[in-house]
């Protein structure tokens, strides 16, 4: 993104003169300028031309001058760097230009090998401060919605800890009742063979209560109650795996009875109403070991892209009819599998070939991706690596994980990427220390602009008060620094959305 700089002079051969000397620059598009003739005109520009990152001012201008306007821009933008550009050199405009926020005083006429060094100064301080400011705020985010979560979770561990005493004691209880009414029935049955006639008050009683229904029906009662505790036992049991806020260091733990667990807190979300039928569940679970994670935090992870996958099935849900959603049933289908190298989702191709291995940037960049490669430089230097990546979905960077030699692709190896269907989405991941877990739905799909986006802290596409957009952001969090993984998103529009998460099997320094 180019740097965008505000020029306020009231001389009219000004602007022409920035332009001719930056022209290359402007072509390039390293710079974007833009140019205002007095301060009350500045003003207008900071509103209408949001964001602005560096404003160079004259001071003496008709109807604001420069002073003033630095007080101005203060109160209306103070992450803007300002620079007072000025014939007026001596040294009261200048300490009173430092006082009212002026990042530094340049004189006229212009040396313009000192406008571009304080132009890069100023432009690299803006920069920095935005995006220390994007991180603080981040981590704030994710500090209050994990205080959010852990208290949460303290919650429904007590909950499930107070059902299951009441729940033992009832199914505990029905075990004996069983045997007690099946004892009174069975002497019901043998007064009614040793006395067959009955006096006719007895006779009239028995027909009052239908004593036979009775009977008949009283066993499947107490099974009926028997198992409604079973139910609410799998609920607890399910509540008491989902939290998990009893661990906080990394466990061995069944990746299935996660994914269970959260299905069983959205079973609500699941069933039918009126909008739609039942949202059916494919589970193509493979055989995999413990793995050992954070379970808290993974399941957190499967419950934000299950929630996702709900709330876009019930979007597309409110613009077809019940009768069309029933011929072509709504499904979530959850596939989990040991790694075998290749993560089979993407927007491209995976061949095995030359030594080019396309798997992000050691930023992540999987996503809408137009072509992304990294050339290894050797086996014996695996992290000697060549990258170039466009549209990806994050430009920050992030260091790709310490793995050992055998957990990256072998020298020969090529990852080509192209903007093609779900059904050729390839991208590798190491090999078979990892395991993978799928969600994807058959709902409307996203747009690639929304794809670049998706993990992005505070971005949502649900109206106000659904949304935090801070789910996705933190589930990426969490399986790729907390754990050392991989998670992405693919999606075409009209082709569902599927996410993909991989995390090793051990954390990677015992692998190592």
């Amino acid at each position: 993104m180019p740097g965008k700089i505000l020029f306020v002079d009231d001389e009219p051969s000004f602007a022409s003169l920035i332009r001719r000397h930056f022209r290359k620059k402007i072509r390039a598009k390293e710079y974007d300028f833009v140019f205002a003739g007095n301060g009350v005109e500045a003003l207008e520009k900071l509103e209408s031309d949001r964001p602005l990152d560096l404003v160079f001012t004259d001071i003496n201008m008709p109807k604001m001058d420069g002073l003033t306007l630095l007080d101005k821009i203060q109160e209306v933008d103070p992450e803007v760097k300002t620079v007072v550009l000025s014939a007026y050199n001596d040294m009261k405009n200048i300490r009173t230009a430092m006082n009212r926020g002026a990042f530094d005083f340049l004189t006229k006429p212009i040396d313009f090998e000192d406008l571009e060094i304080t132009i890069k100064r100023a432009l690299n301080q803006v920069w920095q401060f935005r995006e220390n400011k994007k991180e603080l705020q981040l981590a704030q985010a994710q500090l209050i919605q994990r205080e959010k979560m852990s208290a949460l979770g303290e919650l429904i561990a007590g909950v499930a800890h107070e059902i299951n005493n009441p729940i033992g004691f009832i199914s505990g209880n029905l075990e004996t009742a069983q045997e007690y009414i099946k004892d009174l029935l069975g002497i019901i049955n043998l007064y009614q063979q040793e006395f067959p006639n009955h006096s006719s008050k007895i006779a009239a009683r028995i027909d009052e209560i239908d004593l036979t229904f009775v009977i008949n029906d009283f066993p499947v009662l107490l099974a009926s109650m028997k198992e409604g505790t079973e139910r609410i036992r799998e609920i607890s049991n399910s509540l008491r795996i989902f939290s998990r806020s009893d661990v906080s260091s990394k466990v061995a733990f069944n990746i299935h009875e996660g994914i269970d667990s959260t299905l069983m807190i959205l079973k609500h979300r699941l069933k039918a109403n009126s909008q739609r039928p039942e949202i059916d569940i494919i589970k193509n679970y493979g055989e995999l070991p413990l793995v050992y994670c954070l379970p808290g935090q993974i399941n957190q992870v499967f419950m934000n892209a299950i929630a996702n996958a709900i709330d876009a099935l019930d979007e597309v849900s409110e613009e077809k009819e019940f009768d069309q959603i029933k011929s072509r049933p709504n499904t979530i289908t959850i596939s989990t599998e040991i790694g075998n190298g290749e993560l089979g989702i993407g927007n491209g191709e995976l061949a095995i070939g030359n030594g080019e291995l396309g798997i992000g940037n050691g930023e992540l960049g999987i996503g809408a991706v137009e072509h992304e490669e990294v050339t290894l430089d050797g086996e014996n230097q695996p992290r000697k690596a060549k990258l170039k990546t466009q549209n990806s979905i994050d430009t920050i960077p992030r260091p790709m994980p310490d793995l050992p030699h055998s957990l990256l692709p072998t020298q020969n190896s090529e990852l080509k990427t192209q903007n093609s269907s779900m059904q050729d989405a390839q991208f590798p991941i190491p090999n078979s220390q990892f395991i993978t877990i799928r969600i994807k739905d058959n709902g409307p799909g996203m747009s690639e602009e929304t794809i670049a986006r998706v993990f992005e802290t505070n971005f949502t596409t649900k109206p106000p008060g659904k949304g935090t957009g801070l789910g996705l952001s933190i589930s990426r969090q969490i399986v790729e620094e907390l754990h050392g993984g991989h998670i992405c998103c693919v999606s075409a529009v009209g082709e569902g959305t599927e996410f993909a998460i991989s995390i090793p099997i051990k954390s990677i320094s015992e692998i190592n």
